[in-house]
């Protein structure tokens, strides 16, 4: 199932756990929602399979929601993949030898592989966290396959994406306001996102539950999620320079802390 929202709700949950390098924490809440590129990519296959039907009645297969609601997770979610996205960065960072190349490429690497253990435990269906070796019959990881979830709890939690879109969108309008950077210009999109979000959760969390036409509701489930999945990178593209100030004002505040700390305690100890 579709978590997107969820992992960048974690990604920004850790954000005082992380290190503050410049770009890094950029690159870490990037790298957080990145993979669930498959989802969009399958998709499309569904969609483009349901077109090349002949007969709909004769494969039904393809028109039942269990089959609408399970996505392949692959490419992006392979830690093959991830081996090769970090060591091509490694290889640019020992020819520009500029240090931001390297926190970039760390952040992506723990962001995506934050990405991949939180599917493992939470997505519910396989994970192919070693394509392409599936093409050589290597089973995707599933630790679910032995219990039987109820529909209730899967609608549920597709639902949930919806809002954590639309609390991830509130978090992005307060680094807006209070980090300097160019992605002001966003604002008004993010509280309109923020507004369609909430409606669009109380819509599926009711609709999925209680329709009878359940295979058209999950086809616009997927339209709509993966709508909502390209709008959000492309605005935590555009508002990087807001996010990686962010980060290093979390740094800075953290210092002078440590550092009013300290000359507390030196005045305690003479008093």
């Amino acid at each position: 199932m579709a978590q997107s929202g969820l992992h960048t709700y974690i990604a920004f949950s850790l954000k005082n756990k992380i290190g503050s390098k410049p770009w890094f924490f950029y690159s870490f809440l990037l790298g957080s929602i990145l993979p669930d590129i498959d989802i969009i990519l399958s998709f499309l296959l569904k969609i483009k399979s349901l077109f090349q039907l002949d007969n709909f009645n004769e494969n039904i297969y393809y028109l039942n929601s269990n089959y609408w609601f399970n996505y392949n997770l692959s490419i992006f979610h392979s830690v093959i993949t991830l081996s090769l996205i970090y060591l091509s960065l490694l290889v640019y960072y020992e020819i520009k030898r500029s240090k931001y190349i390297l926190n970039i490429a760390n952040g992506l690497l723990l962001g995506i592989l934050l990405h991949i253990i939180v599917d493992i435990f939470f997505f519910l269906r396989p994970v192919q966290i070693l394509w392409p070796l599936n093409l050589i019959n290597i089973q995707p990881l599933n630790i679910w396959k032995q219990f039987n979830i109820p529909y209730f709890f899967i609608t549920l939690h597709l639902s949930l994406e919806f809002l954590f879109f639309r609390l991830l969108s509130l978090q992005l309008i307060e680094i807006l306001i209070n980090n300097k950077g160019k992605g002001e210009v966003h604002l008004k999109t993010l509280t309109h996102i923020m507004k369609v979000e909430g409606i669009i959760f109380i819509i599926y969390l009711i609709v999925l539950q209680f329709s009878n036409y359940k295979t058209l509701y999950f086809i616009s489930y997927g339209f709509f999620y993966s709508l909502s999945l390209l709008i959000i990178i492309y605005l935590i593209y555009k508002t990087r320079i807001n996010i990686n100030n962010f980060a290093l004002s979390l740094e800075n505040r953290n210092e002078s802390e440590r550092s009013s700390n300290v000359k507390k305690s030196t005045i305690d100890n003479i008093g």
